[in-house]
């Protein structure tokens, strides 16, 4: 696997080089449009493969960090969320990386209008004998299904480290709705006079702050690594989507036999960034679920020392957590939007 990655790897950045210097050297409006969303793709086709070991080591040690506990840490009403929620999500992982292959697998399938679509097939066509040209043409077609899986694992390992996160919160949720559990047959106007009560909620308190803590320090230094890495994919996804448009409205070749390819690929992209924006919502939304838990509390039997420990608590939880990577970049409903 990492052979056939280097290889793909050597290969785009030799071909990227190709056209760079080809950009330069005849460079106007209409070749630069006809050639510009693929070489953006290249670019995001590079970032990927680069930059997907780094991502994925921040995301487990960021599961590390935090600790994960077992799937029946809470009652059978959470467990069975979880793995309903499971379910969905590999479901989604299969079917959507089988509409990527297709996709990929259409796009093997050779057409009239490639050469003026991909320019990896240009440079092989203009600068290569047609035996050679034919079967680079062929070679670099059978990257398309590699090369697909990998474009869509940035958005798999947010999804992945997220929803571990959501899980955890869920867990950690019952026992926020259960800070007070345990001591219902005691009377109420005692309870605030019970040294052990007090002592009971005040080391639940505790506990609850050290695991809370645990989710916020875990996921802000996890998004502090991949800042650099995110600003770079919207960077060049910014410029892969207006080279689209641009090609979209330019290309004078036909669409009538692309329908497939285009339908595709479209579904394939809205689907990895749909379920990638939902994932880091629901981390806010969880969050927010958290806060709430927090305000149910009859924090008002507690002596002065829990309550206090509590409005501390309070505060510090009002915030909910976003995968925010700046000030004007996080992945929420907004980012959709």
């Amino acid at each position: 696997m990492k052979i056939m990655l280097l290889n793909i790897l050597i290969g785009l950045v030799i071909l990227t080089a190709i056209q760079t210097i080809l950009f330069l050297q005849k460079f106007n409006g209409p070749y630069f449009v006809k050639y510009a969303a693929v070489y953006a793709g290249s670019y995001y086709v590079l970032l990927c493969i680069v930059c997907c070991p780094f991502i994925d080591q921040a995301g487990v040690r960021a599961l590390q960090t935090v600790g994960l506990w077992k799937i029946d840490s809470a009652n059978e009403k959470v467990q069975n969320r979880i793995k309903t929620e499971s379910f969905y999500i590999n479901l989604f992982i299969i079917v959507n990386t089988i509409v990527t292959i297709y996709s990929a697998i259409l796009h093997i399938i050779p057409d009239e209008d490639d050469s003026d679509i991909f320019y990896h097939f240009a440079i092989f066509e203009d600068y290569l004998p047609s035996t050679w040209a034919n079967l680079f043409s062929w070679g670099y077609r059978m990257t398309y299904v590699p090369t697909s899986v990998i474009m869509v694992q940035p958005c798999y390992m947010v999804i992945y480290v997220t929803s571990h996160f959501r899980f955890q919160m869920y867990m950690f949720l019952h026992y926020l709705d259960n800070i007070n559990s345990g001591h219902e047959k005691l009377d109420n106007e005692k309870l605030f006079y019970d040294k052990d009560y007090q002592n009971e909620i005040r080391k639940r308190l505790k506990f609850c702050i050290k695991r809370h803590r645990q989710f916020y320090e875990a996921m802000n230094r996890t998004l502090d690594v991949l800042s650099k890495f995110i600003v770079l994919f919207a960077i060049n996804g910014a410029v892969l989507g207006i080279s689209i448009l641009s090609f979209y409205f330019s290309f004078k070749g036909s669409f009538k036999d692309k329908y497939l390819r285009v339908g595709s690929l479209i579904i394939a992209a809205t689907l990895t960034s749909g379920h990638a924006i939902l994932a880091g919502q629901r981390i806010t939304d969880v969050t927010s679920e958290m806060f709430e838990a927090l305000k149910r509390c009859k924090w008002y039997h507690w002596n002065k020392g829990n309550s206090k420990i509590y409005f501390i608590f309070l505060l510090n939880a009002q915030q909910p957590l976003e995968l925010k990577f700046s000030e004007c970049f996080s992945i929420n409903y907004q980012l959709g939007v």
